[in-house]
Formats: C-alpha cells, structure tokens, sequence
C-alpha cells in the first residue's frame, strides 16, 4: 500500500493484523463495537493468543468496557451453542466465525474461554495504570499503594490562595494592578489545574522570571509623563464632534487628574485613556482622532496595557511554576495519586532506564495484543505507553481503533494530532469500517 492508497475494509474474520501498529478507522455506525466483539473471538481461535487476558482493551469510560466484555461474552456463548436453521442470515457474523473456526480444537477453545471470560482485561486508560501501579508498584516508584483521588483541585486552590497571599496581597502596586484590572483567583485556580494536567507544554510567549516582568511594569508606568498629559488635553479641547460612547467633558479632566497624581484608579485611568482615539467622531474630526492616536500620551497608556496584560500572563505562569512541586510533594506525603498521576506515573516507570526494561518485558509476557478504542481522544503520553509496551516487539500487535472526526477532549490534553502521526506510522497496515448502519438504505 503506498501513502495515497486508500485504507482497506476492514473484516473482523479475514482482516490480517500484522505485529506492531495497525489502526481501524471507524466512524459513528459503522458496527465498530460489533466488528471489535467479534474480532476478539477471532483473535482467541486463530491462535494470536492463547487465553483471553492475553489481550488488552482500553476504551473511554468504564461503560463502554463493560459493555464489550458482556458482547465479548455473548459472541462466545453463541459461537459454542448449536447453529441456529437461518443463522447464515439472522447472525452472520457468527456464521462466518462458526465456518472459518469449525474444527474440534476450536470448541476446546471456546470452552475455556467462556469460563475465563471474566479475565479479559476491558477498562480505561486509567484503571489499566492503576492495575500497573498496583501490581508493579515498586517499578512505579509506589512501593506502598497509594490513595487514587480523583484530582489536586483543593490542593490547587489552597495553593493559588496563599500565592496571592505572599505575593500580591503584601505588595501595593500589585494589588493596585489585580483589583484595577480585574484579576481573578477562580481564573488562576482554573488554568494552572489546566496546565499541572499536562507534562509537557509549550507557552507564547514562553514563561519569564515574574520579578523581571514585574520591574518592567514599574518602568513602563512611569511613561505617561505631565507634559505629555497637557499635550493631549489641548488637543482633546480643539476637538468639536465626539462619539456617542466618549466621556462627558468632566470625566476626561477627571481621568487626566488621576493620571497626574497616581494612587487609586490610576490603571482604570490608563486603560480608559489607551481608547481616547475612539471618542473622536472619525468622520467629522479625522485629523483630531489621528492627532489623539498618535500623541505621546496615547501611546503610552497603549504600551502600559500590553505590558498589564504580559504581566497577567507571566503571573499565571508563576503559579503553575511555583505551585507544580508543592501540589507533587503534598500529594506523595500523603501517599495519593490522582486519577492523570496515574498516567505520568507508568508513562514514566516505562522510560526510566533503570525499571522500564522490567516493567517493559513483564507488561508483554502478560498481554500480546492491545485493542485502544476512541484512540483519536488519546494523548501523547498515552500513546507512548502504548508504543513501549507493544512496538518494536515481533510477538506483538497493537491496534488502534478511531475517528479523528469525533475528536472532542483536546481541553483534557487529548490530542488528534497524536492519533494522525501513528496512522502515518500504520500506512501499511491501515483499515476502515467503510459501512453505516444508521443510515437508511437508499442513503
């Protein structure tokens, strides 16, 4: 198959998965769950495992899981039972299953897999690390198993608050910013949970130390100087038509005189004074707006603005620098792990150079295949999990099942990116579920 080449159609009873990467593109209603649950019977039959906990599925939610090992269950149970008169037609699936796999050894087969059934490794991305974590501990860096929790949110907000404590609330020209400029704990509190969720990120414009930032924010306010301010107010005065929305004429001297002296209202005034070009009437006072545009005092206010807001920015920054080992170290003195903690923490037992090769060798001796279901929503971190344990291995098979349509938790650090790059790496051994069931016929 070469790179323009289409996929090919994937049949869950003849399609070859060769060892290493495939990937089954399946859309909404094409029989992805029923192609999956027939496919695993095929997998146990044709010898590419031996036992059904040999092979591993992962999907998105604890449902799902479950409800592919209960199909799982029942495509065994009809598959051992006695054809049905019309199965060729009422269940063609396991028709075509029951002629392919008709030999003797094969109900030996099913036999043990139906008394095994409750084996088969059906769950999510999580409970599968935290199976890892508890059998492999020590590899993991858990030698005691941990207390899963489901996030570091009052941790997060704790810190967040005594941040604001020790920095901004016992600095005045700070405070002065934050209240003038509307900061926002719950916002701060919102992005760094966003951002401890991610190992690895990438920020424009990328962090600065916060004490620099902040001495530049001192430099530029000083840059809005009184000649300047009485510069503008005469240009201001010759000005004869003004838009609806511009301050009366008492609160532009107002806002001048704040400006003059500074204190309370200075960085409201600012902002209000980064605008003035926009009182201006543009059609009947075009050289008075461009006038006000341009003048020293304008463009300063505009050039204080732009440094509020990089300020803003590198404060969040700061949080997620200076709360990220606090949140670490409360959670491993209270030997808990959140439900993310558990990825990181297998993602990076299995690239450690000293406990990855173990963990690597005995995650493979127990499954030989790995089934990823809902894969567009897959991170990176994920994937590498899954690239560790079942690539570059000649006995191993891992499949990646998806719809880089349907890819919709890019705010929980999904990525389809991740998902694109490793269908890529899959030309070769690419399929499609190509036929929709929820369509009427002559669709």
């Amino acid at each position: 198959m070469t790179p323009s080449a289409a996929p090919s159609g994937f049949d869950f009873a003849t399609s070859e998965l060769q060892s290493g990467l495939s990937v089954i593109e399946a859309s909404a209603g094409t029989g992805k769950t029923y192609a999956l649950s027939h496919l695993v019977p095929r997998l146990l039959l044709d010898g590419s495992i031996a036992r059904l906990d040999q092979i591993l599925l992962l999907t998105f939610t604890k449902d799902a899981a479950s409800e592919f090992s209960e199909r799982v269950r029942r495509v065994l149970e009809k598959l051992q039972a006695l054809p049905q008169p019309d199965e060729s037609t009422t269940d063609a699936g396991i028709a075509q299953l029951r002629d392919r796999f008709a030999e003797p050894k094969h109900r030996e087969i099913l036999t043990r897999a139906l008394l095994d059934v409750d084996r088969l490794a059906a769950s999510t991305i999580h409970s599968f690390c935290q199976r890892i974590i508890q059998t492999e501990g020590t590899l993991c860096g858990w030698p005691v198993e941990p207390e899963v929790i489901p996030n570091s949110a009052d941790m997060i907000k704790d810190a967040v608050h005594e941040l604001w404590e020790s920095h901004i609330a016992t600095n005045d020209f700070l405070s002065s910013i934050a209240a003038e400029t509307r900061w926002k704990i719950s916002e701060d509190v919102g992005f760094v949970s966003q951002l401890l969720s991610l190992d690895d990120f990438t920020t424009d414009p990328p962090m600065e130390p916060f004490d620099h930032v902040l001495t530049a924010t001192h430099t530029a306010c000083a840059g809005i100087h009184a000649a300047s301010l009485d510069e503008l107010e005469a240009l201001l005065r010759d000005v004869s038509a003004w838009n609806r929305d511009a301050p009366r004429e008492s609160s532009r001297r107002q806002l001048l005189v704040r400006l003059r002296l500074g204190g309370d209202g200075y960085f409201t005034s600012v902002r209000q004074l980064s605008t003035a070009a926009t009182w201006v009437h543009g059609t009947k006072a075009k050289k008075h707006k461009a006038q006000v545009e341009a003048s020293e005092a304008v463009q300063a206010a505009a050039q204080i603005c732009h440094q509020l807001a990089h300020l803003r920015w590198q404060w969040k920054l700061h949080c997620v620098a200076q709360i990220r080992p606090v949140v670490a170290s409360q959670l491993r003195k209270n030997r808990q792990i959140t439900f993310d903690g558990q990825i990181s923490t297998v993602h990076d037992a299995l690239l450690s150079p000293d406990h990855g090769p173990v963990l690597i060798d005995r995650l493979r001796n127990q499954y030989r295949i790995a089934l990823i279901d809902e894969s567009q929503d897959t991170d990176p971190r994920q994937f590498e999990i899954f690239r560790r344990i079942f690539l570059h291995s000649p006995c191993h098979r891992l499949v990646l099942i998806g719809d880089p349509k349907q890819a919709i938790y890019g705010f929980r650090g999904a990525n389809v990116d991740t998902y694109l790059q490793a269908k890529r790496e899959a030309i070769e051994s690419t399929f499609i579920l190509d036929r929709t069931y929820r369509s009427p016929q002559p669709l």
